[in-house]
């Protein structure tokens, strides 16, 4: 009995896992090996395009989250750094 309970208890936690998975694999549209180079070189294209006014641009964004988020981690009491790390020209 003992052994059951056991067991029940620890698939529990995983089968909530198991049905989301499955929830999300099933929304989600699938790509060919095509589709997925077309998609990367556009993303790609547009990583390229970027300029130092936009990295900026993200930058402040990043400092602005970073100002709003750490108070609350740290009344929360997790202050494991800054939650979203600025860029490397700051």
């Amino acid at each position: 009995r003992d052994a059951v309970d056991t067991y029940i208890r620890q698939h529990d936690k995983l089968w909530n896992a198991h049905l989301t998975l499955q929830r999300i694999q099933a929304t989600c549209q699938r790509m060919t090996h095509d589709e997925l180079q077309q998609s990367a070189a556009i993303w790609v294209g547009a990583a390229l395009k970027v300029r130092p006014a936009h990295l900026r641009v993200m930058d402040r964004l990043v400092r602005a989250q970073n100002r709003v988020i750490m108070p609350r981690k740290q009344s929360l009491g997790q202050s494991h750094g800054p939650a979203v790390m600025a860029s490397a020209n700051a």
